[in-house]
Formats: structure tokens, sequence, C-alpha cells
């Protein structure tokens, strides 16, 4: 599910880019809150253990995968029309 794929990696950058103080905390309530959304639209989801079945069913807390499966969205949705050079952009990003 691509919403889910995108509330988690919006989650995912708030936690690991913002810095630390009271916008990284309404970033993260947010971000948590738009997961947890999705979570009910697409699977009906009311409780915080469901929440936490979905999100590892969906391998949201991975992201090593889900972020892999938001490229494979964008792709499918940008196809070849790219507006940058995508494989110059890349080669800039330090791998971790």
């Amino acid at each position: 599910n691509g919403a889910a794929v995108a509330a988690a990696t919006a989650s995912f950058l708030a936690d690991v880019r913002a810095d630390e103080g009271p916008e990284k905390e309404r970033l993260t309530f947010f971000a948590q809150q738009l997961l947890g959304r999705v979570a009910r639209r697409h699977s009906g989801v009311e409780t915080q253990e469901q929440f936490d079945l979905w999100v590892e069913r969906l391998e949201l807390n991975d992201p090593d995968k889900f972020l892999v499966r938001l490229r494979n969205v964008v792709d499918v949705l940008v196809q070849d029309q790219w507006w940058f050079d995508r494989d110059a952009l890349q080669a800039q990003i330090p791998a971790n």
C-alpha cells in the first residue's frame, strides 16, 4: 500500500532528521497520526495491538524494506518522466 509506505517514511524522516525539541515532537506526532489514519482506512485497525501487528505485517518498522517499496511506488507513478537526472542524484547520496 503506497499510502502506508509514504506515512511510514514520513514518520521515519521526522524521527531521524528533525532536531530534538518541540518541532520534532510535533512532526513525529503528526506523522504517527497519519500512519494511524492510513492503518484505520487500509485495514480497519482500531487498537494499538492491531496497529503494531499491521506495522509488523507490512514491514513498516524496517526502513531497509519500506524505503525500497517507496522507491518502487514512486517509479510506478513517475515512470520515465523524472524532472532531474535521478542517477546523478543517487550517485551523490553517501552509502550508510
